[in-house]
């Protein structure tokens, strides 16, 4: 999306009470977030632009990391 349109400025809120993600800013692209596994657990990361927040629930699965098949 054009940056005129949404702007330059975004909140973050995470929640992560398990600490099962780490979060850490995307190299050169202030909109995207980079989400790292720590261990088993859920959590919620949500961005406020103008007013309007969005957020992304996830898992870490409790096997992890996923086995891949052969």
């Amino acid at each position: 999306m054009d940056r005129r349109i949404h702007g330059d400025r975004i909140d973050w809120r995470l929640e992560n009470d398990e600490q099962a993600v780490e979060v850490e800013d995307f190299p050169d692209i202030p909109f995207n977030k980079r989400i790292t596994p720590k261990q088993p657990g859920h959590f919620t990361l949500c961005g406020t632009v103008k007013g309007v927040e969005g957020c992304l629930h996830g898992e870490v699965p409790r096997v992890w990391p996923i086995p891949v098949p052969e």
